[in-house]
């Protein structure tokens, strides 16, 4: 029996779902950590998971992988707190932002987690005479695990009145550290502090005085071709300052 064609037809639209995890900042153990980031379409409201991942972007544990923190999209924007253990102190981590129940994935992001400080004991005399060498001392520690502080040893720190340098001293055994050579040419009362820039951090390579000393050493043309270098980028004109300080500018 023979039978002619037939069709039907209707319209269809196919919609894209991403997820984007927003670049994180440098952790810091027991405190933190903010997640945030943003969904399309906005207008759909989802479960936001976030997962610690290796370096290769693998979900983990491997397998089975377990969410660190899940929220509720609000207009398509999601923002996760997360307190950063201190098991993964001096270590980067690495994670990923998923839509709940299925296979989208943000795009694998960084951090670093730093261990925290703290200078303890910061001794010096109340009253010195003007001009007079006096001791200032303390204690150098970062704390791991919780409550727990451990002395760091062979470490800078850095001494000054109110902005003004006193030089540095290096920590010994149990992170103690004693300058005795401190001194204040002007009468006045002054707030002496004792600093640890940290280390292993990129965002920490140069402290504000540190930059704040290379351009005062500057020369007119050294601090005009510094300025040229902020327009193409604040780290551009880091960089700049820091090669003219060496000779680079004339």
């Amino acid at each position: 029996m023979p039978y002619s064609s037939g069709s039907a037809s209707r319209s269809i639209t196919i919609s894209e779902r991403t997820v984007t995890l927003n670049d994180l900042v440098t952790g810091k153990c027991g405190e933190t950590l903010t997640f945030a980031g943003s969904m399309l379409p906005a207008d759909h409201e989802d479960i936001i998971s976030i997962f610690r991942c290796d370096s290769n972007g693998n979900p983990l544990p491997i397998g089975a992988p377990v969410p660190i923190k899940s929220v509720s999209t609000v207009q398509g924007n999601f923002s996760i707190g997360w307190t950063v253990p201190y098991t993964y102190g001096c270590t980067t981590q690495f994670f990923k932002a998923n839509i709940a129940y299925t296979a989208i994935y943000s795009a694998l992001k960084s951090a670093k987690i730093a261990l925290p400080t703290r200078i303890r004991a910061l001794t010096t005399p109340s009253t010195v005479n003007k001009g007079a060498a006096f001791t200032t001392s303390g204690y150098l520690e970062y704390e791991n695990p919780s409550g727990t502080w451990n002395g760091m040893s062979g470490k800078s720190v850095s001494l000054t009145y109110d902005t003004t340098s006193l030089g540095t001293v290096t920590t010994g055994t149990g992170g103690y550290f004693e300058k005795t050579d401190c001194a204040i040419g002007t009468a006045g009362s002054y707030t002496l502090t004792a600093k640890f820039s940290g280390e292993g951090l990129a965002s920490l390579a140069l402290s504000v005085s540190s930059i704040r000393d290379k351009w005062n050493s500057l020369s007119t043309p050294q601090k005009a071709l510094a300025i040229a270098g902020a327009v193409v980028a604040v780290v551009g004109a880091v960089a700049g300052i820091k090669q003219l300080t060496k000779g680079g500018g004339s």
